[in-house]
């Protein structure tokens, strides 16, 4: 077995792996975070290391004994089973990958068979990412991370997929903005009762027609490279020569933003209430199972309800080019936020 280990924020979190294929997925998502291994240096000595182990295996079934919370596609890929035990929760695509956590263990282990596609072990990799953030106290947003143009703060921009998240983020560097993530962020806890915020180090994802809207991106974009779906990945190194980049380091959340489509004209407006601007947040980002919350989603809605009693929160419906949007979210933020 071979470890790998991982700075999530200060928390050490160590995967052993039978083969470095195993462990790709996970290294697209956050090898910018990766370190020595975690026995060489202490990050956090007061929290026990992370562990996550990927292991070869066959006869990878339905889970037994364990009450199905959730069956179909993710991101469509799968179908997957999630399924709750007495001490745990499970993730499986049958013949080809499970994963088991325990709600109070802060190891967990992988099972992969030789047939997986790597599709789904991305899938089953971000689940086992998501539960060492939220056993850290920490929590994943299904939201952009944008660095203010005077690098004090973050803005998170959220929406469900399709609405024109990525792209409005992207539309935002040109007007002095700075990527940390245009999907995933991490929140923690700060001081004083704010909420900080840093983005997961994914390499960005542009279609075509994204790449040609945007001169300077153009320039990033490989012309050959362009995949089936017209789409390609832009490295983070990339980004970085050029100053698209935010810092590395996590800052305060100076506005939470959620987008929609409208038919009518574009709006920029306060949240009426916390209660508002919750609802619109949560309806991206926690699904409920038969009994409720499912799996890991307590520590979000904790997070998500304290950033919102102290972080100014908008809505911008969306009716124009993410240029216009871009614009339109600088400028208002220009007179509410400073």
């Amino acid at each position: 077995m071979k470890t790998f280990s991982f700075d999530l924020l200060g928390q050490a979190f160590d995967v052993a792996c039978e083969t470095d294929a195993m462990i790709e997925p996970l290294r697209g998502l956050i090898g910018e975070w990766e370190t020595r291994p975690s026995s060489d240096h202490a990050m956090a000595p007061d929290r026990p290391t992370l562990e996550i182990s990927m292991v070869g295996g066959q006869d990878i079934v339905r889970p037994e004994h364990e009450t199905t919370i959730f069956e179909g596609k993710i991101v469509e890929e799968g179908p997957f089973i999630l399924a709750q035990g007495e001490a745990g929760w499970s993730v499986t695509a049958p013949g080809e990958v499970a994963v088991r956590f325990s709600d109070n263990d802060t190891r967990a282990e992988m099972v992969i068979s030789p047939q997986c596609r790597q599709s789904l072990l991305g899938v089953t990799s971000s689940f086992a990412l998501d539960h060492a953030v939220t056993q850290s106290g920490l929590c994943i947003a299904h939201a952009a991370c944008m660095e203010t143009p005077d690098a004090s703060s973050r803005l998170l921009l959220h929406a469900p997929s399709g609405t024109g998240k990525t792209t409005t983020a992207i539309a935002l560097i040109d007007m002095g903005y700075r990527l940390s993530s245009d999907d995933a962020t991490i929140l923690s806890p700060g001081r004083d009762g704010t909420t900080n915020a840093n983005g997961i180090p994914r390499a960005l994802k542009v279609h075509r027609k994204t790449g040609n809207m945007f001169d300077w991106l153009s320039r990033l974009v490989a012309n050959g490279d362009w995949d089936s779906n017209g789409e390609q990945w832009v490295h983070r190194a990339r980004l970085a020569e050029h100053g698209y980049l935010a810092e590395k380091t996590p800052k305060p959340v100076s506005a939470v933003i959620a987008l929609a489509r409208t038919d009518g004209p574009m709006l920029f407006a306060k949240e009426p209430s916390g209660a508002e601007a919750l609802w619109r947040m949560l309806d991206d980002n926690i699904n409920l199972g038969p009994n409720g919350l499912l799996p890991g989603n307590e520590n979000r809605l904790n997070l998500f309800s304290n950033m919102l009693v102290t972080t100014p929160a908008y809505r911008l419906e969306i009716n124009g080019s993410p240029q216009q949007a871009a614009r339109t979210i600088h400028e208002a933020l220009k007179k509410t936020v400073g």
